[in-house]
């Protein structure tokens, strides 16, 4: 097998690994009982699960007394087929499985031929029966229309749906469910079952990377510690190609002045973003890619009336470059930081290293790329307020 093979091969294993949800709290499972006309349980029967937008089919049989169980789903439609010799075969298609979702479909089998068919036309159940939540789900159909705007990331962030959610009294970056107390002792949020902080600034995807978001408000199960929680589930490919592309401009000449400004703020960026998905093998093996990418100009408030909007903070070039010196020196230690000193230590050793320091070959490669690539000098003097202070011309 030649390098470009091994490569390609490797590739498509990392782009199809699915999350594990079932270890994160947003598992979702499908469960139910086999009868006959009777009544009584029907062992043995052959129940198959077909993930529609995927392809992928699992396979399970009904145990002694007649329940079958399929647990660990991801979200996403699905289409269950029971089927037992001398009795007709039952399906019952486009069950919507959100996440965290425990679904309950039981089944009565008519006595037939396996041949035979008996087609089942209601709709996932809106009241769910296995536990005591009170939730509510929005797929991607519904929150990628939200008119929402972009706030301190810059991207069009799914905390627009706090304020669509009943039982929800929402502020910026916090929210309270059916009269909880807001903070993480209440409420918490996760992505993909790992938890994220509660800021309205924490970075999460823009609405077009999200294939869900779910609101538990009342009353959720041990996993999530708080009686409330707000999960996040991440888009993924399936059997179809699928994707979107969008520019966001904006510029000092398409905003209106302030009533507390002598003058516009000078704010220009630019922000791409695009979303592909599909299959890499039908049936098989999936991809799914996002990325957003911000351009900032400049962002300075002229002859305010109040004090400036503050500007952003980087890591000067020294701290770019391992030396934090400036953290131990007295004169900001006393402005800044209340008289403590910020410590660098060797997380091998837990050795402070010498002034502050990091030696160069202690500093990933990756990491300098990364630094680098973006963040770049700081466009202003000193520590704090350091980034886009120039003007517009």
């Amino acid at each position: 097998m030649t390098y470009r093979n091994k490569l390609f091969y490797l590739l498509a294993m990392v782009l199809s690994l699915q999350p594990a949800y079932g270890q994160g709290g947003t598992g979702s499972s499908i469960r139910g009982i086999a009868t006959d006309p009777s009544g009584a349980v029907v062992p043995e029967a052959k129940v198959t699960l077909l993930d529609q937008g995927r392809g992928v089919e699992r396979t399970e049989k009904t145990d002694t007394t007649g329940n079958y169980l399929f647990h660990d789903l991801l979200p996403g439609v699905y289409t269950v087929t029971v089927e037992m010799p001398g009795f007709r075969r039952f399906v019952q298609s486009n069950l919507d499985l959100p996440t965290s979702r425990h679904l309950r479909i039981d089944v009565s089998l008519a006595v037939g031929d396996v041949t035979q068919e008996v087609t089942a036309t209601s709709t996932t159940p809106l009241i769910e029966t296995e536990n005591a939540t009170l939730s509510v789900s929005a797929r991607n159909e519904v929150v990628n229309d939200l008119p929402t705007t972009g706030g301190g990331q810059g991207g069009r962030l799914p905390h627009a749906t706090y304020f669509m959610t009943s039982g929800a009294i929402a502020q910026v970056g916090t929210v309270s469910l059916n009269g909880l107390p807001e903070g993480e002792n209440a409420t918490r949020l996760h992505m993909d079952g790992v938890r994220v902080a509660e800021s309205c600034c924490q970075i999460v995807p823009t609405l077009e990377m999200l294939d869900e978001i779910k609101f538990i408000s009342h009353n959720a199960s041990a996993e999530f510690k708080t009686p409330a929680t707000i999960q996040f589930v991440s888009r993924q490919g399936t059997n179809e190609y699928h994707g979107d592309a969008w520019w966001l401009y904006n510029d000092r000449g398409l905003q209106a002045r302030p009533p507390n400004l002598d003058e516009k703020p000078i704010r220009h960026f630019n922000m791409f973003l695009w979303s592909v998905g599909g299959p890499i093998k039908k049936n098989k093996a999936f991809f799914y890619h996002g990325a957003e990418i911000h351009r900032y100009g400049n962002l300075l408030v002229i002859n305010a009336r109040i004090p400036p909007f503050a500007p952003v903070n980087v890591p000067t070039t020294q701290m770019q470059q391992g030396n934090y010196s400036q953290l131990i020196d007295p004169t900001f230690v006393n402005q800044y930081l209340r008289g403590v000193p910020v410590t660098i230590r060797d997380p091998l050793t837990q050795t402070p290293f010498p002034n502050n320091i990091i030696p160069a070959n202690r500093i990933s490669p990756v990491s300098a790329s990364f630094i680098n690539r973006f963040w770049g000098p700081p466009t202003g003097p000193g520590i704090v307020a350091n980034l886009f202070q120039k003007r517009l011309a």
